[in-house]
């Protein structure tokens, strides 16, 4: 990574967590649900075969109700795990009430419980800090989920990434460098959007160039 690129993210990350840390729960709640709708008039959300989503924290779009969704369906439900090295697994759950706390207070499945892998129709939906229009997306700093989705390769039949924010959080452009991971989607409380530029940063490009049936961007 550039200095000016880590500078950049630097800059990023400090103009977007104090907003975050001052949303409400409800506000949080709010947007949950206007996201759990947005991706319920998606066909691909319905077509995945299996859900992998995370344990919302203070500042993050309220996942509860997507979880309430995907297990509604019938599918199944997968948490991030972490492991030793900086490493995420991913985890079947049962339901959110069976959680522990984890390093930096991040709710994780039990460790009894065993990872597996995902499967290839799996949609995988993320959190973040910022996302751009070309997929990229802004974590938290500790490359976590860079590494974890990094790990699920390519092609036709991996799993679909979408990131999952407030619309404040869509921004110009991320700053990416050669181990950042692009998502295939952006959606949030306004619509659900399609990476639809492929990266030009060295990226591990994985963006998506269908059209949403529902007729959004």
């Amino acid at each position: 990574m550039s200095d000016d690129s880590a500078d950049d993210k630097k800059r990023l990350r400090a103009a977007f967590l104090p907003l975050l840390r001052a949303l409400s729960e409800d506000r949080a709640e709010q947007v949950g649900l206007a996201v759990t709708r947005r991706l319920e008039r998606w066909s691909r959300w319905h077509q995945s075969s299996e859900v992998a989503l995370y344990a919302s924290l203070p500042g993050e779009v309220d996942s509860a109700p997507l979880f309430e969704s995907a297990r509604g369906s019938g599918r199944v439900t997968l948490l991030p795990r972490m492991r030793p090295g900086t490493q995420l697994e991913f985890v079947p759950i049962e339901g959110f009430e069976a959680l522990r706390r984890g390093r930096y207070g991040v709710r994780e499945p039990d460790e009894a419980v065993a990872a597996r892998a995902l499967e290839p129709g799996a949609l995988v939906l993320v959190p973040g800090l910022a996302f751009d229009r070309r997929g990229g997306r802004l974590g938290r700093g500790g490359g976590y989920y860079d590494r974890a989705l990094a790990r699920l390769g390519g092609g036709a039949e991996r799993p679909l990434l979408v990131g999952v924010a407030f619309d404040f959080q869509r921004v110009e452009r991320v700053p990416m460098s050669g181990h950042d991971v692009f998502v295939d989607a952006v959606v949030t409380e306004e619509g659900l959007f399609l990476a639809g530029e492929e990266s030009d940063a060295g990226g591990a490009s994985i963006g998506a160039q269908e059209q949403a049936e529902d007729g959004e961007e």
